[in-house]
């Protein structure tokens, strides 16, 4: 079995054609990631999955409390840890 990944703009994604497993890495236009960029993966036809890295989510959630009082770090055990002033 071939290793598949798809690249490109947002605008020339088309989750339809992905296959399960394959991946899809999105370089501009994505006007869902602050950066444009990207990723996708597919689990089956019709199935597909934006993914999201820890500095993704450590960003959205620092939006989210942007009052300054709440800081996220990344704890001895792996996890996210909340920290309220």
């Amino acid at each position: 079995m071939a290793i598949q990944m798809r690249r490109g703009a947002y605008t020339n994604l088309n989750k339809a054609k992905l296959m399960p497993g394959e991946w899809a890495v999105v370089v501009s236009d994505d006007s869902e990631a602050s950066d444009g960029r990207s990723v996708y993966i597919c689990f089956a036809a019709g199935s597909v999955k934006r993914m999201a890295t820890y500095e993704d989510i450590v960003n959205n959630l620092k939006n989210y409390f942007r009052d300054g009082t709440v800081d996220f770090s990344l704890g001895d055990d792996g996890h996210l840890k909340l920290e309220v002033d």
